[in-house]
């Protein structure tokens, strides 16, 4: 019998081999790079910091700094918050357009 440290490394294996190889994106094919990146470009134009965006968001400046470079993506939730709170659409956020 398969133990559980056996399936649980192989499901790490298999995530982090997925993450190797999918160039940030997700199974949907969203890019979390370009969402950062989106996300980035228009805090700047708004002239805003990372910590001032973090603290309309209640998230930590962590959190944000992951976001916009990629690291980790965002909810849904929190992007929606994104685009009320740097006025633009949800639509361009998340694919661009």
């Amino acid at each position: 019998m398969i133990s559980v440290y056996t399936l649980c490394f192989a499901g790490l294996f298999f995530y982090m081999f997925f993450l190797l190889f999918s160039d940030g994106k997700d199974v949907m094919g969203i890019n979390n790079r370009d969402i950062g990146q989106r996300i980035r470009k228009v805090r700047i134009d708004h002239e805003m910091k990372q910590k001032e965006l973090a603290e309309l968001l209640g998230v930590t400046l962590n959190h944000i700094s992951h976001v916009e470079s990629g690291i980790k993506p965002a909810s849904l939730d929190l992007l929606a918050d994104i685009a009320v709170f740097l006025n633009v659409s949800l639509d361009y956020i998340v694919l661009g357009r």
